[in-house]
């Protein structure tokens, strides 16, 4: 993958996105199209990702990059930045992963370098999970939400 840049989500950023559409059963993360998901997308805490000049995929930090039904049962304590990142469906299950979730971290590092990082992922979804355990997350916790069961998986870093 070429050399990848991130921006705030601008407003056509955030129309195109809101339209991407995943596969199943990969279905639960495309969105809608609704205002209320252009508005989430313009809210402050997403970024939009290139490579070269080509709108690649997106992360988000803090409340955005959680499960909102989670934070009401107490899943998620302080002292974490939360991250969350989407990749543009054509580009998923190929190999891109690596280099896209190594670039989000470099960025979220950047700002805040000595942040400890926690995500939460799908427990079905098998290919995320093996990406970020490369990148030293361990689940620490499970919830239920939506009728399926989620990981909170934090970044162990030396």
């Amino acid at each position: 993958m070429h050399a990848m840049y991130a921006f705030e989500m601008s407003l056509e950023e955030a129309r195109q996105i809101s339209v991407w559409s995943y596969d199943e059963p990969y279905s639960m993360y495309s969105m809608d199209s609704s205002i209320e998901t252009v508005e989430e997308l313009l809210a402050g805490d997403y970024y939009a990702v290139y490579s070269q000049s080509t709108l690649i995929g997106f992360y988000c930090t803090g409340q955005s990059a959680q499960v909102p039904s989670a934070k009401v049962q107490g899943v998620y304590s302080e002292g974490y930045i939360d991250i969350g990142l989407g990749l543009k469906p054509n580009r998923t299950g190929n190999g891109q992963g690596k280099d896209f979730m190594s670039f989000v971290l470099e960025e979220v590092f950047k700002h805040s370098p000595h942040a400890k990082l926690r995500l939460t992922v799908a427990k079905w979804n098998t290919r995320a999970i093996r990406l970020y355990e490369r990148f030293s997350f361990v689940e620490v916790k499970q919830f239920f939400s939506n009728n399926m069961t989620f990981l909170v998986m934090k970044q162990k870093r030396d």
